[in-house]
């Protein structure tokens, strides 16, 4: 069947419905086509739709060409439109308009990924420096120039909300929640050919959610035009979490990752977040790093970190005399064995005991009854659809690793059954009286200001709010809260109903408190140096108005001390690979340290030098993954250019709600002031001169637009003329003005258009060698666009004594047809986008001065 052809291409201004519309976007089907189109009348000012052609038939609006006469105050305000509505092809379209205060340093991430000038970013700023907003603003602006159709935005479950607000609010972005019940909800409404992830729009998940394997099947061949991985550290090497985000950053056009941790001083771990989103092995295609600090961008750090070493009682010493000497059991044991998830093992009873005694007693006993029954650890099934953590509503980091518990230990199981009850008998000891709790009591009582106090684990949480709640209303954020629980404990603390919030590392990312609180308590120290940064970033932030005060307790006489000098040995190396890092530990006096601490097994020590507090779960994963040979990342500087573009934007906002203008100026109102005067002929007024116009003539003003060779608007600005020339005597008062400005126009016109094109043909230089600069980005979409079609072109062959797979076959066949449609469309359009087909220059405005 002949495809229907039809003379409309973006950027027209068309009439259908009664309406006039600007065309956005034209794409042609075998039987229809369909055209995107936004209102600029104002009764249908800003209104998306689509209209399918023959069905509707658009009637191309073509320019009268007639001298329109205005007034001196609404040749003004077209002037303001056309100055806010210029959109540079390196320049940043919407964030004039965005609800944010402009920052230059917040500009570069967006700029580089518009500029092309690479795929993938790390955005890796100080906790506090608006990292959230960079990505919106970069995400905003890829989404309104016409360059995404889909964009999936991974953060940890307790802040997907946060996200959807920040992106609705201040840049007026409408996101999808997507989680197992509105995915269910959607299944049902589309037809079964269609899997949900493939719809077009802005979504956001959790990234426990969409690990999980059911998930990820159906998300793994979705083409993403942008992936945002928020809280990036956790989708850590050796993880579920890391796989499934490699994976879909792998069907990625580009990556943007987010973190204040990039590097927590192990440097495979390093070398794997640069590596997500790279497509092969391409050499050319390194990640471009943005690592700024507070000095960095001019703001004062005021941050006070202490170290409150505790006096540990005889109770809580036999306990890590008693732990220590099995742990050192297992160890000599496990030399000789090829797995390490007998260390794994003991490092999780090292952390416990180091967290709380109750809490050691607890996985102890846990222990003690795998030994017994190694089966009990499969007990527990697959989750039921409903639950929460299926949902992914909730976040399991900050629970007791039962799993790994299981690992085998000694082989005289009856030996360490003996050695097993009397550290859990030490423990229970140890806990009717522990030393940290009294002292955190004492700290708590000698102060009224607010404080925050993180934990690893939900159940020394639990201890510490029966313990806390005589001194003072408490809230509680741990990963197993839903989402209206969390943003409850939130709302609570914030607005002074509770003077103490305990929180652990699984619900503490993405807090904002700094209008509240200006002191946090970490009650044990997390084994990665990078989570103390994370725990006082939630107030050491943009907006916190007093000096933060970070406090540290720490067990004498235990490893706790110990660790301290790994922690310190691993911020140095952050230091050396990346740079500048926060203070995060303090002074540590070096008597502090006792020398047998210094040492220990080897081994052992090697394992808490590697095992991520976040990634206990995955931690037998984590040991044995392989290191990464090389670190690939660069630096991007485009601080030069984000400053230029910081005044432009600037200039922008005044211009939208100048001082002495009557009335402020909307950006839809500028789209269609600008329609308005591609439709009805040069405006024309007499202006009065002034400093700037200071001579008499003609006052030019010509609109210049390009589409790229998809139909894309990629470039549009002003060029303003001025003409000297003699005007009759009392010129302004004449009568038939009209006629005198046309016979100017005619006589002066040509060369004013001549002089114009000059001007023009420099812009547009500029836009091709903003194409040229793209190329790296286009590269990455036809690598992934070919692998993508390669894949999805491969027969699906169900198992023959699978009836579900029989009955998926067809389903994922006609998925397979769609998706194969739209990727051999995209693999056409990557090729358009790297050139300059169609511009334009009318003359819109002139002035008589």
């Amino acid at each position: 069947m002949q495809k229907p052809s039809f003379e409309v291409r973006a950027g027209d201004l068309v009439r259908v419905r009664d309406y006039a519309w600007r065309v956005r976007h034209v794409q042609p089907f075998d039987d229809c086509t369909a055209i995107a189109v936004t209102g600029v009348e104002p009764a249908n000012r800003d209104q998306r739709r689509t209209f399918l052609c023959p069905f509707d038939r658009p009637h191309r609006l073509t320019r009268t060409e007639a001298v329109r006469m205005v007034g001196r105050g609404r040749w003004a305000r077209a002037f303001r439109a056309l100055a806010v509505t210029s959109a540079p092809c390196d320049g940043l379209h919407v964030a004039a308009f965005a609800r944010v205060t402009l920052v230059s340093y917040q500009l570069e991430p967006a700029l580089a990924l518009v500029g092309g000038l690479s795929s993938r970013v790390l955005l890796a700023d100080e906790v506090g420096l608006g990292k959230t907003v960079q990505a919106a603003l970069a995400l905003a602006e890829l989404w309104a120039r016409g360059d995404m159709r889909r964009a999936l935005i991974l953060t940890p479950a307790g802040i997907r909300d946060q996200w959807r607000e920040e992106l609705l609010d201040r840049f007026g972005l409408e996101v999808s929640i997507l989680d197992a019940a509105i995915l269910r909800r959607e299944s049902a409404l589309l037809p079964s050919s269609i899997n949900p992830w493939m719809v077009p729009r802005l979504a956001i998940a959790s990234l426990d959610f969409i690990k999980q394997a059911h998930v990820l099947a159906a998300i793994r061949r979705v083409p993403w035009d942008l992936l945002v991985i928020d809280e990036a550290h956790g989708a850590s090497i050796g993880t579920d979490r890391g796989a499934a985000a490699r994976v879909i950053a792998s069907n990625s056009r580009r990556v943007l990752l987010l973190t204040a941790t990039p590097h927590a001083g192990d440097d495979a771990a390093f070398a794997w977040m640069c590596g997500i989103g790279r497509i092969g092995e391409r050499a050319r295609d390194p990640i471009a790093m943005f690592r700024r600090t507070r000095r960095d961008v001019g703001q004062l750090t005021t941050r006070v970190t202490k170290l409150l070493h505790v006096a540990t009682t005889p109770d809580e010493r036999c306990m890590h005399d008693e732990l220590d000497r099995y742990i050192r059991l297992v160890v000599a044991e496990t030399a000789g064995r090829e797995t390490s998830q007998p260390i794994v093992a003991m490092c999780v009873l090292q952390k416990r005991a180091l967290s709380s005694a109750d809490s050691l007693a607890r996985s102890v006993a846990r222990r003690l009854q795998l030994v017994d029954d190694p089966g009990a650890a499969a007990e527990q099934g697959s989750l039921p659809f409903e639950d929460p953590r299926c949902l992914g509503e909730t976040d399991e980091a900050d629970e007791e690793p039962a799993s790994v518990l299981a690992s085998p230990g000694m082989i005289d199981r009856a030996t360490e059954r003996t050695c097993l009850t009397r550290v859990l008998e030490a423990a229970r000891r140890a806990a009717l009286h522990e030393s940290k709790c009294r002292a955190l009591q004492r700290v708590i009582r000698r102060t009224t200001d607010s404080v925050i106090v993180f934990t690893e684990y939900r159940d020394t949480l639990a201890r510490l709010a029966e313990a806390v709640a005589p001194l003072g209303t408490v809230a509680l954020l741990h990963g197993g809260l839903s989402r209206a629980d969390r943003r409850e404990s939130e709302k609570r603390f914030n607005t002074g109903s509770a003077r103490v919030l305990l929180a652990t590392d699984a619900a503490g990312e993405g807090l904002n408190l700094q209008a509240r609180a200006r002191w946090v308590v970490n009650y044990e120290l997390p084994w990665n140096p990078m989570r103390l940064e994370q725990r006082v970033g939630r107030l050491d932030r943009i907006g916190q108005q007093r000096r933060v005060h970070a406090t540290h307790l720490v067990a004498r006489g235990t490893r706790e001390e110990s660790l301290l000098g790994r922690l310190a040995t691993r911020v140095e190396r952050v230091r050396r690979q990346i740079g500048d890092v926060a203070d995060v530990l303090g002074r540590i006096p070096a008597d502090s340290i006792p020398v047998a601490m210094l040492g220990g097994d080897s081994v052992f020590s090697d394992a808490i030098n590697g095992l991520d507090s976040r990634s206990a779960h995955d931690a037998g994963a984590r040991a044995n993954s392989p290191g990464v040979a090389g670190t690939d990342f660069r630096h991007v500087d485009v601080s030069a250019a984000a400053e230029v573009e910081l005044g432009r934007l600037q200039t922008v906002r005044r211009l939208l709600a100048p001082p002495d203008a009557p009335h402020s100026l909307s950006r839809a109102d500028s789209a269609t002031l600008v329609a308005n005067l591609e439709r009805r002929g040069p405006w024309v007024s007499t202006l009065r001169r002034s400093r700037v116009l200071n001579r008499q003539g003609l006052l030019a003003i010509f609109r210049l637009a390009c589409l790229d060779g998809t139909g894309r608007p990629i470039h549009s600005d002003m060029i303003a003329m001025h003409l000297p020339a003699r005007l009759p005597a009392r010129f302004h008062a004449h009568v038939d003005a009209r006629h005198k400005i046309e016979e100017l126009l005619v006589k002066w016109r040509p060369i004013l258009t001549d002089r114009a094109g000059v001007e023009a043909r420099s812009k547009l230089a500029a836009v091709d060698r903003h194409l040229a600069g793209s190329a790296a980005q286009r590269d990455r979409d036809r690598v992934l666009f070919e692998h993508a079609l390669r894949e999805s072109r491969q027969l699906h062959q169900p198992g023959l004594f699978d009836p579900r797979a029989r009955e998926e076959g067809p389903r994922q066949a006609t998925e397979g047809e769609l998706l194969i449609e739209e990727l051999e469309r995209r693999l056409a359009a990557a090729a358009g986008a790297a050139r300059r087909e169609r511009e334009e220059m009318e003359l819109v405005l002139v002035g008589v001065v």
